[in-house]
């Protein structure tokens, strides 16, 4: 139809958009969101389909950062249901929102300890776009991460080093020699 990338692009987008919209006019509670996107994932799960609905999940806590939360809670109250490894996503529209209050979710989950809570947030900073607007709280999570005993978790942490812009590019350094 000839359709270029950039065009296809912004019609996906429009597409995830207006599909999270509906889909928070059906779920306007947190659990019963949550309680829904835990069962497609464990049905998905079950038929051997990977499922990647990290974009759409994202796009959903944009738009309703109240049911983000609510789901942030819910999945640190179940941490090893299939949405933990999607944490990150809901986390988005609430660190867009308010920084403060997402570090504030995050530094409760690195306390925690819990390796699939934590291995999401050490893959937001590697991978997710968080390290183009560091400040020393993030700096802190980041130190806190590498303190953590799964070699994963780790890994993606020391990843998100090599991300780190001015002025953090030092502190990077130093962290990764220590």
């Amino acid at each position: 139809d000839g359709e270029d990338f950039e065009q296809h692009t912004k019609r996906v987008n429009t597409e995830i958009r207006e599909v999270a919209t509906e889909f928070l006019k059906v779920f306007t509670e947190g659990k019963k969101a949550f309680k829904h996107l835990n069962d497609l994932l464990i049905r998905f799960q079950s038929m051997n389909i990977s499922p990647q609905p990290g974009y759409f999940l994202a796009i959903l806590s944009d738009l309703n950062t109240k049911i983000a939360k609510e789901i942030c809670n819910l999945i640190i109250s179940e941490p090893s249901g299939p949405l933990s490894i999607h944490l990150k996503s809901f986390l988005y529209g609430i660190r867009k929102e308010s920084k403060e209050k997402a570090q504030k979710i995050i530094k409760s989950i690195i306390q925690s300890k819990e390796k699939s809570l934590c291995l999401s947030i050490a893959h937001a900073y590697a991978w997710g776009g968080w390290t183009d607007d560091l400040d020393k709280e993030d700096i802190d999570i980041v130190k806190n991460l590498l303190k953590h005993p799964d070699k994963d978790v780790k890994v993606q942490t020391i990843e998100s080093l090599r991300r780190f812009k001015e002025p953090w590019q030092y502190e990077a350094i130093n962290l990764a020699i220590k």
